[in-house]
């Protein structure tokens, strides 16, 4: 009997150091002392992705204009949602090492950034969780955001520098998603204002990575949108916008944050 109660307890101690074992170097990374592994990407099939599109879960597609419809050449929500759902993919293996690898060295770049009010650590440990849709089909194919998915299209056809940028933007979005009480404390610090509310504005584009708000830009004290050129505009991006830094808080972060990116890789 003493010798199974041993045997019990030296199993228990073993379990017990573990754990902690396990969530030391848990802590270690979170602080930013000892190097992360390297990060799981989950890419989404192409029955999940169009899943994702069909349902609508964040009623993205439900929320457009009839300025956004006119640019996706579409006349209805539902037409649209047709449009966008057979433009599902999966990813083949080299596009999966080739955004694993982006992803790595985008995470490693999140662990060296430092910028006041801004929670990087938090930022870096965010999942990546990819969608892939077909050329120009979905939102012209523009990199975007919804919820906590990225979205990516065949169309881009980046160096890796290229494609580590465009993940540290997209990530950033989620970030502002996931987070947006410390990502309002970041705005009311750096003085951007709320003007209104989006809904309603004539010709404004809609941005799925954006708040429902319009904001004034700090410097110039101008409203921050992207405004169709006309009534029939003939892409997303027929805009009137000097900047696609311009069109939002949200945008200009993540724009500043890909900017530091590329300074450092260009200082190395």
């Amino acid at each position: 009997m003493a010798s199974i109660l041993t045997t019990f307890i030296n199993i228990i101690s073993i379990i017990v150091l573990i754990g902690l074992f396990y969530y030391s170097i848990k802590y270690l990374q979170r602080e930013g002392f000892v190097d992360a592994p390297v990060p799981t990407v989950y890419f989404l099939s192409a029955a999940e992705t169009k899943e994702l599109l069909q349902n609508d879960h964040d009623e993205y597609v439900h929320t457009l204009n009839q300025w956004d419809l006119i640019a996706r050449k579409v006349a209805t929500f539902e037409d649209y949602i047709n449009k966008i759902a057979k433009s599902a993919m999966s990813f083949s293996d080299d596009q999966k090492r080739r955004i694993e690898k982006a992803a790595y060295d985008a995470d490693c770049f999140f662990k060296s950034l430092i910028i006041d009010g801004l929670d990087t650590k938090l930022i870096r440990l965010i999942p990546w969780n990819i969608c892939l849709t077909n050329g120009k089909e979905y939102e012209d194919g523009l990199p975007h955001t919804r919820g906590d998915k990225i979205f990516l299209s065949t169309n881009i056809d980046q160096t890796h520098d290229n494609l580590v940028a465009i993940l540290i933007h997209e990530k950033i979005h989620v970030y502002q998603r996931l987070y947006p009480q410390d990502t309002m404390s970041f705005l009311e610090h750096n003085k951007y204002y709320r003007w209104k509310q989006r809904y309603g504005v004539p010709r404004i584009r809609s941005n799925p990575d954006l708040d429902p708000w319009i904001y004034f830009h700090p410097q110039n004290k101008k409203p921050m949108l992207a405004l169709y050129v006309n009534d029939n505009p003939e892409n997303i991006s027929d805009v009137v916008m000097d900047n696609p830094e311009f069109e939002h808080p949200y945008e200009q972060i993540a724009y500043k944050i890909v900017e530091k990116y590329k300074k450092s890789k260009n200082n190395n």
